[in-house]
């Protein structure tokens, strides 16, 4: 288009009446114009599905995840929740959303104050070992990473909270003390008996 228009300008302009030198301009102007948004908006299509298979990807990973995942809003209160939190709970997410809160479902010394318990549980960059409340009034072990999720603006965060059930793992330490204990016992009246 570009090379046309110098052999136009050079060549053709003295030959050309000046209605049909801009009719040729303006239909080159248009044929480009179609290319390069042609071009532009293949580019956003491919950024576009790219967004979207991992908006599908992570969908995926959060449905199907057997370790909870609880998703929580700035206010602290319950926005959504996978699977595998429903099995360890025992609530469906219908009974939960907008009702629970994050201070209610996970025990703490830090109930009074929602951020005090979000910057002590993150800031640590570890996972810790809490409590998770059961619909049946029980409590469950787990263990717990936070982390935020950034929102447009701040009251737009959000909180996500992966658990995994610990209960098993509780249980089989519960048996290897009880054990470590007998096997100790039995040594001392041993001892004591020679």
């Amino acid at each position: 288009i570009v090379s046309f228009e110098l052999f136009r300008h050079t060549v053709m302009v003295p030959n050309l009446t000046p209605r049909l030198a801009i009719v040729i301009s303006s239909t080159l102007f248009i044929i480009a114009s179609i290319i390069f948004s042609h071009y532009v908006f293949n580019i956003i299509e491919k950024i576009e599905k790219k967004r979207l298979q991992k908006e599908r990807e992570a969908k995926a990973l959060f449905d199907n995840s057997i370790d909870g995942i609880f998703v929580f809003d700035s206010t602290g209160k319950l926005v959504d929740m996978n699977h595998g939190a429903e099995t360890m709970t025992g609530w469906s997410i219908n009974e939960t959303v907008e009702t629970h809160t994050l201070l209610f479902m996970f025990q703490s010394d830090d109930k009074t104050d929602l951020h005090q318990f979000i910057n002590k549980h993150q800031t640590s960059m570890k996972i810790e070992e809490t409590l998770l409340q059961a619909r049946n009034g029980g409590w469950i072990p787990v263990s717990a990473a936070l982390s935020r999720i950034p929102g447009e603006a701040n009251k737009d965060s959000k909180i996500a909270v992966i658990v995994r059930d610990l209960t098993e793992r509780k249980q089989m330490e519960d048996v290897i003390k009880a054990l470590y204990t007998e096997a100790s016992q039995k040594q001392f009246e041993a001892e004591t008996q020679y």
